[in-house]
């Protein structure tokens, strides 16, 4: 099920947008001027940029795997264990819970899907194609509480 967040400050989500939407055209047009510039060179000058290319980032990725064995600097990246927040316990985390009325509405959806006109059932599951599989899934919990 997706589900959409909602940010504290629209003006944030406006700022975010913004800045997305530039860095894609500043990755556009960097597409396009590289495209230019290839599309005069030969076949010849592609292969042999092409080869420079993997010799230098080669040689860049060898340096830093070296330098990384060789140097006895501090640690760059540390090991932290990852904690559960504190309003979610264990048993919450492993056991939904399906309340019987919650059961029952979810049932009479069912029949109703089964009874409807075709038509209908599928106008409703075009527009929510993964309806009946949640409703499924959801008797499935509610049977194994």
């Amino acid at each position: 099920m997706k589900r959409k967040f909602r940010t504290a400050n629209p003006a944030s989500q406006r700022l975010a947008d913004a800045i997305v939407r530039k860095m894609i055209m500043v990755q556009t047009r960097w597409a396009d001027f590289m495209q230019r510039k290839t599309e005069r060179l030969s076949v010849k000058g592609k292969k042999l940029f092409l080869i420079l290319f993997c010799i230098l980032t080669s040689t860049i990725s060898c340096c830093i795997i070296i330098t990384s064995f060789t140097t006895h600097s501090k640690q760059n990246y540390s090991v932290t264990a990852i904690h559960t927040p504190q309003h979610i316990t264990r048993e919450e985390m492993e056991r939904p819970t399906i309340s019987n009325s919650v059961y029952n509405n979810i049932e009479r959806f069912k029949n109703y899907m089964d009874t409807c006109d075709r038509h209908i059932k599928d106008s409703i599951l075009r527009f929510r194609p993964h309806l009946m599989d949640s409703v499924l899934a959801t008797q499935q919990i509610y049977k194994h509480q």
